[in-house]
């Protein structure tokens, strides 16, 4: 992440508590503070036939998320395809 300073310089200017990412094959999940604002970045697998590689098998997918009263929940994988 060679410009992540840059990139949450400019997040904490904003309220922003979540930060969506896609196409890796893998789900990934950072949780960074800075002056007590949490943002979570979420990289989701890839929406693609599932790859294998290494002995792995990814699953290919969604996240499907819910804000409730200004609260966005934690999210739920929803897988695509042939699992």
């Amino acid at each position: 992440m060679a410009n992540a300073g840059d990139v949450l310089a400019v997040l904490r200017t904003r309220q922003h508590v979540l930060a969506l990412g896609g196409h890796v094959h893998g789900t990934e999940h950072i949780e960074y503070e800075i002056a007590g604002v949490k943002t979570r970045f979420n990289q989701i697998a890839a929406v693609i036939a599932p790859p294998r590689g290494a002995g792995l098998q990814f699953i290919s997918g969604v996240a499907l998320y819910h804000v409730k009263n200004g609260v966005i929940d934690a999210g739920q994988f929803v897988p695509l395809g042939n699992r």
